[in-house]
């Protein structure tokens, strides 16, 4: 009877600790879903798509990639509003991917 005592015992352990660890690992991951999207919330993302695969096309696009990246860093260093500054600076961003 004790030797059955015992086993039922040390598998309680393990459930508790299983337990546990479940607990703090969704703990865990749900912090860091919810710092993940307050961040997404705040990025800006600039996608710059090539024409092909060709190194030229590539080229292409990473040269209107710094060009408005030019001209957009400036303008957000400062911006309370990122959003609204390039808004307002769209003509000139446009301007500066022709």
């Amino acid at each position: 009877m004790d030797g059955i005592f015992m086993v039922l015992t040390r598998t309680k352990r393990i459930l508790l600790a299983a337990a546990l660890i479940l607990a703090a690992t969704t703990t865990a991951v749900a912090a860091l879903q919810r710092e993940q999207m307050a961040l997404s919330e705040k990025l800006i993302r600039l996608h710059v798509v090539a024409n092909s695969d060709s190194e030229e096309d590539q080229a292409i696009k990473l040269q209107v990639r710094d060009a408005v990246l030019a001209v957009t860093q400036p303008l957000l260093e400062d911006a309370e509003e990122p959003k609204a500054a390039l808004l307002a600076a769209l003509p000139e961003i446009e301007q500066a991917a022709e």
